[in-house]
């Protein structure tokens, strides 16, 4: 009653035209009609048995880019597609049962779509070719000005570490979050939400001339698919701001600080606040642990508790606190996101000594622990 995979092969397998511009496989339930055109690589997958029908699919990405400018969808079937006038399924499925009439109907639909992505396919692709060659310059060009213009004003992790230690500075970090938050004030984060006031204290600290304070970008590693893709696309959002003359790695609270120096790392930061008093400032409920193996030589401590979510809204009471604790602390260790990077900043123009240290308990934890990512975790643990 119903054609076998085999029966379909060899018809169109014979017929002059299609065998030419396609190739043509089949298994015991499909057969697979490959075409190329400009580059574009798609399957007809005609199945045979009690289920009957034609798709277009692709399992290549860059082929579903086009198939979706040209369908709106990944695959369709092409019996409605091509024969829109026969919308009743079950009168399809009749004509099924009529092997002529079917094989017939699978030869003129095949038709139908060649001449249809011949027609469409070749300009689509061209244009998504275009585009893709624009964005490949753009990319090439961000590259060379990262390399000549940028790189050698960002220092490498030790490097921050060493400098930080030796002339005894504060610290402030921009993440992609915090430089989201400079390009657009309209841009928010999922634990910050942005403002005016926000915006103007991320771009200020910067550019900054603050002698006290080192300010640290994201890795310029082009290797990295994450970072490269941010640098490609937002660097000529924000670089108008980045005046100073040198700047730090924010990448030394991160997992990969740990990965790459091991102990070296710990110790970097460890002699940083041995033997001194330490005031943590960090979200009340949030991921921060301070209880940790690298605070275990500070000889004494306390602590400010922002909010977890949105602790700008607190800045100026923290700095308050902070202020009234000066006296018995000689370092202010910070995790509070964007609020982070700005309040080290608002502290450092005191004479006190703030660094924003964000995830580092958890990247460590990440590394030697086998804990779960920074990010994994939850945002407020109550």
């Amino acid at each position: 009653m119903y054609l076998s995979s085999e029966e379909i092969f060899i018809k169109l397998n014979n017929n002059d035209f299609l065998n030419q511009v396609f190739k043509f496989t089949y298994t015991e339930s499909h057969v697979y009609a490959e075409i190329r055109i400009g580059g574009f690589f798609c399957n007809l997958v005609i199945q045979s048995g009690i289920k009957q029908k034609i798709n277009i699919e692709s399992r290549n990405d860059y082929t579903k880019k086009i198939l979706r400018e040209l369908f709106t969808i990944d695959t369709i079937d092409l019996y409605i597609y091509f024969e829109k006038n026969i919308k009743d399924k079950f009168y399809i499925k009749k004509l099924f049962n009529r092997k002529d009439f079917y094989l017939s109907k699978i030869c003129t639909i095949l038709e139908k779509a060649y001449n249809f992505l011949f027609n469409n396919i070749v300009t689509l692709n061209t244009t998504f070719r275009i585009h893709d060659t624009i964005n490949n310059i753009g990319h090439i060009n961000t590259a060379f000005y990262i390399s000549d213009k940028f790189k050698h004003i960002n220092m490498n992790m030790i490097e921050t570490m060493d400098h930080i230690y030796k002339e005894e500075l504060s610290l402030s970090r921009y993440g992609d979050g915090e430089l989201n938050l400079v390009i657009n004030q309209n841009n928010n984060i999922s634990f910050q939400k942005n403002s005016i006031l926000i915006n103007e204290k991320l771009i200020e600290i910067l550019s900054n001339t603050n002698d006290n304070l080192l300010v640290c970008l994201p890795n310029l590693a082009l290797q990295n698919n994450f970072w490269r893709d941010f640098w490609f696309k937002k660097l000529h959002l924000f670089a108008h701001h980045c005046n100073q003359s040198l700047y730090g790695n924010a990448q030394v609270t991160r997992p990969i600080f740990f990965q790459k120096y091991g102990v070296e790392a710990t110790e970097a930061w460890k002699r940083i606040w041995r033997n001194k008093s330490v005031c943590f400032i960090y979200g009340e409920g949030s991921r921060f642990e301070k209880n940790h193996f690298l605070f275990d030589e500070i000889s004494s401590y306390s602590e400010i508790l922002g909010k977890p979510s949105n602790a700008f809204e607190d800045l100026d009471l923290i700095i308050k606190q902070s202020v009234n604790l000066a006296e018995k602390t000689e370092v202010y260790l910070i995790a509070l996101g964007p609020t982070g990077t700005i309040l080290a900043s608002e502290l450092s123009k005191l004479g006190l000594r703030a660094l924003d240290i964000g995830h580092l308990p958890n990247s460590y934890d990440n590394v030697f622990k086998n804990g779960k990512n920074p990010e994994a975790l939850p945002v407020n643990r109550l």
